[in-house]
C-alpha cells in the first residue's frame, strides 16, 4: 500500500481510506490469497481489482490502440482476469452453498484463479488472452495437480477461443474452455 500511495502522492492511511470506500461502494473487490503453501514463498497479500473493467479500462487507457503497445498487452490481460474474476462470482452468488475464489502467488508460480468447493475439491484456473492455448499455460497447473493429487477436480485455461476441449494431463483433467461461455448458454 505504501508504494501505490506514493506513486499517487498521498498518505498511506489516505489511501486505505479510498480503498475501503471504493470496496463499500462496490466498485473494487479482493480476491484473497489461497491458504496451503508448499514453501515460505507464498504470497499472501488478496489481489485488489475494480469490478467494472469498463471503468478500469477508461481509467488506465486502455483501448485497442494502448493494448498493442508495450505493456498494454499485459494490462488488458490483467483487466482480463478482474472481469471473469467478476463474472465468475456471479455465477457463484446464486448457488445455495457457493465454493469460494482465491488466487495463488508463489515467486515463481501463479494460478490466476483457485476454486474451493464446499467439499475441499480444488479447481484450478488460468485465464489467456490469447485465442489459442500455449503449452506453457499448463506448467503452474500441472505442477500444482502434482502437489496436491486428487484434491485437484480440473484444471481449466479460459481463453478468448471459440472451442471447448477435454484434455488429459500428466495429473488428471484438464479443459480448454472459452470465456464466452460464462455467459453464453446452449
Amino acid at each position: 500500500m505504501a508504494k501505490k500511495a506514493r506513486q499517487i502522492h498521498i498518505s498511506e492511511a489516505a489511501f486505505r481510506d479510498y480503498q475501503e470506500l471504493a470496496r463499500m461502494m462496490y466498485l473494487s473487490a479482493e480476491l484473497p490469497s489461497w491458504g496451503v503453501g508448499f514453501s515460505g514463498r507464498v504470497v499472501r497479500r488478496p489481489k485488489v481489482s475494480l469490478i467494472d473493467s469498463g471503468l478500469a479500462s477508461a481509467l488506465s487507457g486502455l483501448d485497442v490502440k494502448n493494448s498493442m503497445q508495450s505493456g498494454g498487452f499485459e494490462l488488458f490481460g490483467a483487466t482480463l482476469e478482474a472481469f471473469v474474476v467478476s463474472e465468475l462470482r456471479k455465477q457463484l452468488s446464486w448457488m445455495q452453498d457457493p465454493p469460494q475464489l482465491f488466487h495463488y502467488r508463489e515467486r515463481d508460480a501463479e494460478i490466476d484463479v483457485v476454486i474451493e468447493v464446499p467439499d475441499g475439491r480444488l479447481i484450478l484456473i488460468e485465464i489467456k488472452s490469447a485465442m489459442d492455448v500455449h503449452p506453457r499455460a499448463w506448467k503452474h497447473l500441472d505442477a500444482m495437480s502434482a502437489k496436491l493429487g486428487d484434491r485437484v477436480a480440473a484444471n481449466v485455461v479460459l481463453n478468448m477461443g471459440n472451442r471447448v476441449l477435454k484434455l488429459k494431463r500428466p495429473h488428471g483433467k484438464g479443459f480448454v474452455v472459452p470465456i464466452r461461455s460464462l455467459w453464453d448458454h446452449p
